[in-house]
């Protein structure tokens, strides 16, 4: 997720209109490939270069030096050798949301250049997406090769056979997101969120780990450091604990001066980002072993009454904010913090649209002290990837197209496009001796400090509800979330109802089968994560 002028313009002012498309039959977008190419081409040199067997490094979109690396230049050869021994035209057709096409189309003139193979993308509306997806697994149709999906999804499109399976391709083609000892992996933590029941389903390219984004000047102001510790008792920094957290938003809730203590995007299903680590915190998880929810337990009640006495020192509106709202409002100056995706951080740094530029500060979510011990599970929600149609006639060239994708110098380049949505996972991406160009201080998009927030969340982060069903499971959830926040039901009565909903899910899928992929889940959870909720 991320991060432009031109993805914050787009997402403030025309965000409806994505929404707002009739009926849900995939489009196909209009501009070839070919057209796009003809527009910027060198034809003769980079022709030249790929029939000798090299690859154009040269005059490319969002070009970075370390580009291609092993994994993006070997799958670039092979799909190469693939086409060629294939003759004719080939055409990879891409499933991909509407607000991640400018992720993907900038790069199809090079892919076709050097592969000679096709790309052409569609989409359906985003209220459309998993239901498209899963409509596949009725139709069996062909008509898509890859798909843009998240880990969250995995685990259904998987036993829906909609994905095609890449162990094979992983270990015919060694590529280095699948190499533990490789810098070009995926940062640690997120190994397990290409997998389901320990079979590669996806090549991962994101993060989307809720931060906590803080106004830096407020917590650095001597006057607000003397007033909190005299009227809290402990000096005032970063919140590491969610007391302290609250006793912040308390102090800098100031109405009179147009200044509230949070914005947040609980008007939509990211209430998920604040419920889910005040539950896992306590060292409690959303089932035990035999598929019984504990939604409903003393802690899950507690968890959810923490949020309902947080919305006093909410900004007015808070209740229907969606992300962009959220975002809009701090970066405007009109709240102290907000808790939302990873892709922020270079909006709040856009002086073009942020008023808080240079005041801006980074924590992980907070969590609470348990026998001498912080225990603060990260939240990870959404995030994209790479999957290969199980339907697909070319099923080899969309994994070579995955794999291409996910490499870390696309990955990079991938997050650098103006209006995307992906941000870098790669082990690599992180080490500043590895890609410089990709932080600010170089001339890039990432804050350092941002970086290194983001990577200790990695390390402590843990997945949605993961599992089949999960999108009914957690649908579930977080109505009876919503409506408790909103004044319709005191939090015990709706759990209650919650937990029941889950047992009827569970029954109905088979118990025996969501206890197996409730296991797979737990794979998921950072090593961190594991160890406080008792998985090891």
């Amino acid at each position: 997720m991320k991060k432009s002028l031109l993805w914050v313009v787009v997402l403030l002012i025309s965000i409806m209109t994505v929404f707002s498309f009739s009926g849900c039959k995939p489009t196909a977008v209009t501009e070839s490939a070919e057209e796009t190419a003809a527009a910027t081409s060198e034809a003769t040199v980079e022709e030249t270069a790929a029939l000798e067997g090299e690859i154009v490094t040269e005059g490319l979109e969002y070009s970075l030096p370390e580009y291609p690396t092993k994994q993006e230049k070997e799958a670039i050869l092979a799909a190469r050798k693939i086409a060629e021994e294939m003759g004719g035209e080939v055409t990879l057709k891409l499933l991909i949301s509407p607000d991640n096409v400018s992720d993907f189309e900038p790069f199809y003139p090079e892919w076709e250049r050097e592969t000679g193979i096709k790309l052409e993308t569609y989409t359906v509306p985003w209220p459309d997406w998993f239901k498209e997806l899963m409509n596949v697994s009725i139709t069996k149709t062909d008509k898509y090769d890859v798909f843009m999906d998240c880990p969250q999804w995995i685990p259904d499109l998987a036993e829906a056979k909609v994905l095609e399976n890449l162990d094979p391709f992983v270990e015919k083609y060694k590529p280095e997101i699948a190499d533990p000892n490789s810098p070009n992996t995926v940062l640690p933590g997120l190994e397990s969120f290409m997998k389901y029941q320990d079979s590669y389903y996806m090549f991962f390219s994101d993060t989307d780990v809720a931060t906590l984004y803080l106004r830096k000047d407020l917590l650095e102001d001597t006057d607000n450091k003397t007033a909190f510790e005299s009227k809290y008792g402990y000096p005032l920094d970063k919140p590491k604990t969610l007391d302290e957290w609250k006793d912040q938003l308390e102090f800098f809730n100031r109405p009179d001066e147009g200044l509230y203590g949070m914005a947040m995007s609980w008007g939509s299903d990211e209430t998920a980002f604040d419920f889910y680590p005040r539950l896992l915190s306590q060292k409690v998880a959303f089932f035990d072993d035999e598929m019984h929810p504990n939604i409903n337990s003393p802690e899950a009640v507690k968890a959810l009454q923490e949020m309902k006495d947080n919305l006093p020192y909410a900004m007015p509106g808070t209740m229907e904010f969606d992300f962009a709202r959220a975002l809009e409002a701090f970066a405007n100056g009109q709240t102290y913090c907000t808790l939302i995706m990873t892709w922020a951080q270079a909006a709040f740094e856009d002086p073009k649209i942020s008023k808080v530029v240079g005041k801006v500060t980074y924590a992980p979510y907070p969590g609470r002290m348990i026998d001498g011990e912080l225990v603060n599970p990260q939240p990870q929600y959404w995030g994209w990837g790479y999957s290969v149609s199980a339907n697909s006639k070319n099923k080899e060239l969309a994994y070579l197209y995955c794999q291409w994708m996910s490499g870390a110098a696309m990955n990079a380049r991938v997050a650098l496009t103006p209006g995307g949505w992906y941000d870098v996972n790669k082990a690599s991406n992180y080490d500043e001796a590895q890609f410089p160009e990709i932080q600010r201080k170089n001339g890039g998009m990432y804050m350092t400090e941002w970086m290194d927030n983001q990577k200790w969340q990695v390390q402590h982060c843990f997945p949605a509800i993961s599992l089949r069903g999960g999108a009914e499971y957690s649908g579930v959830l977080l109505e009876a979330v919503s409506g408790v926040l909103k004044g319709a039901q005191e939090p015990k009565a709706a759990l209650d109802n919650v937990a029941a909903k889950w047992e009827e899910i569970t029954e109905r899928y088979g118990r025996e089968a969501q206890i197996e992929s409730w296991n797979s889940a737990k794979n998921m959870y950072s090593p961190a994560v594991r160890a406080w909720l008792g998985f090891e």
